[in-house]
């Protein structure tokens, strides 16, 4: 298989890269819109001891893309987009590959790929979106619990470390979490309804090296799909913790009143500001599964996703989820969370340097 991920020399399409050289024998394409960086991204890639060729090829918009997917299978979208994600989706499709995004979870995106995903020309592709960590691995891990068990409630929650300063950000990457501000939900599904409200927050004991975080709910579209697969299930929700107090309090609010007023950049400016110089970055980026069964008391199962790297973490779910497409694929559109098949995805997790406890 040949795959080829947009944005390859950004962090998260980097990590992907690594990934993949060292998990599967699939040629890769990398593209970007700097030869310079995707040539230093490709030479490392290449060090991995596995077969498979690793091209690059630069472009500078959509329409470029119909020109340098030649015999690619598999198009993973890293880059943080602005804008319409339809051209984007629409010249992979038309070059003859499936699609795999790890963009942001929005409604417009989704409704853009769901109108292609019916489109009689492109009826026999395959697209997957919502990948990568948050969203992509919370429903996947409800669905992993409601097969294990009995589950009557499942919740997630996630602290996400990430050592802002020590990393090159891109602007539209700052852009794009400054956006996630702005849609940002806190909902939960409880007591048979999607219910909204602060007041959900909870804290959470992430064990060794983090300890106690107060985490706030984050509705994720994925969460509402799995609900609806698995209607036995009471409480549904997936919670996040922050960032710091200078962050959380402070950045954040401005930076979603810019955003909501449109000066994104702005309101990037500030969100990149804080998260460089207050962000929290002690201990590893981990993610806790709780599922409780028919009877109420401690959880009935409890499952933990540790790493180190935090891009490693984003990327790792989306290479679990590759090394299924010859198996998983199917045409129309489905969210990782959806595609995978979650006991084999959690097996190649572990293999992949996440610790699954």
């Amino acid at each position: 298989m040949r795959i080829a991920i947009v944005g390859a020399s950004g962090n998260a399409g980097r990590a992907v890269a690594g990934l993949l050289r060292r998990a599967t024998p699939h040629d890769l394409l990398l593209l970007g819109r700097t030869a310079d960086k995707l040539t230093a991204t490709a030479e490392w890639a290449t060090t991995a001891a596995r077969e498979g060729a690793v091209e690059t090829a630069t472009f500078s918009g959509p329409h470029d893309l119909p020109a340098v997917l030649h015999d690619v299978d598999v198009v993973v979208m890293a880059a943080p987009l602005s804008g319409d994600v339809g051209p984007w989706a629409r010249a992979v499709l038309e070059a003859g590959a499936d699609w795999f995004d790890l963009l942001l979870s929005v409604e417009e995106k989704r409704r853009a790929l769901a109108a292609l995903a019916t489109d009689p020309r492109y009826a026999h592709r395959c697209l997957v979106t919502d990948g990568g960590v948050h969203p992509g691995v919370p429903g996947a891990l409800v669905r992993w619990a409601a097969g294990r068990m009995d589950a009557r409630s499942v919740r997630v929650s996630m602290r996400f470390a990430v050592d802002w300063g020590g990393i090159d950000l891109a602007p539209e990457t700052v852009r794009q979490f400054a956006d996630e501000l702005r849609h940002y939900e806190p909902r939960l599904y409880r007591g048979g309804r999607w219910v909204r409200g602060w007041r959900y927050a909870r804290e959470v004991d992430f064990g060794p090296g983090i300890g106690r975080k107060g985490c706030a709910p984050m509705f994720l579209a994925e969460l509402e799909e799995v609900q609806r697969l698995h209607p036995e299930l009471a409480e549904v929700g997936f919670w996040v913790a922050g960032f710091g107090f200078g962050v959380d309090y402070l950045a954040m609010p401005l930076s979603a009143v810019l955003a909501g007023l449109g000066a994104r950049g702005g309101a990037a400016r500030v969100l990149a500001a804080a998260l460089s110089r207050f962000g929290d970055a002690t201990g590893p980026s981990r993610v806790i599964l709780e599922a409780g069964g028919p009877d109420e008391g401690a959880p009935s199962l409890s499952l933990s996703l540790t790493c180190s790297d935090a891009y490693r973490l984003t990327a790792a779910p989306v290479v679990a989820a590759l090394m299924q497409w010859d198996d998983r694929r199917r045409p129309g559109l489905d969210s990782q969370a959806l595609f995978v098949e979650p006991e084999r995805w959690m097996s190649d997790l572990a293999k992949l340097g996440v610790e699954v406890a």
